[in-house]
C-alpha cells in the first residue's frame, strides 16, 4: 500500500507528480468559491495566487465553512480579519 505522503502519479510527459491529498483539495474547492464573492476579491486582486500557494493560508482556507461566510456578514469579518491577520504573519 502506498502512503499518501509517498503516492506519485506519472503524468504523460513521464514525470512524476504529487497527488493532491484531500485537505489540499478542500482548500482549493473553497479558494474557487472564495474567488467569486466580490468581497473576497480585493483581497485576492492584492495577493493574487500567493494566497492559494501558502501552506498555512491554504490549510487556513480549508478549514473554512464557505457557505456560512456567504450568509454571514459577522462571521465574513471574522474571517477576512483572521485571512488579513495571516496573510501579514507570512508575509505576503
Amino acid at each position: 500500500m502506498i502512503s499518501s505522503v509517498t503516492a506519485l502519479l506519472l503524468d504523460a510527459t513521464g514525470i512524476f507528480v504529487p497527488v493532491p491529498s484531500k485537505k489540499h483539495r478542500v482548500a482549493k474547492k473553497n479558494f474557487n468559491q472564495l474567488q467569486k464573492e466580490s468581497w473576497f476579491q480585493s483581497l485576492f486582486n492584492r495577493y493574487g495566487k500567493l494566497i492559494l500557494f501558502n501552506p498555512v493560508i491554504r490549510d487556513f482556507l480549508g478549514q473554512q465553512d464557505v457557505a456560512s461566510l456567504k450568509q454571514s456578514e459577522k462571521l465574513r469579518t471574522h474571517f477576512l480579519e483572521k485571512l488579513e491577520e495571516l496573510l501579514k504573519k507570512e508575509k505576503l
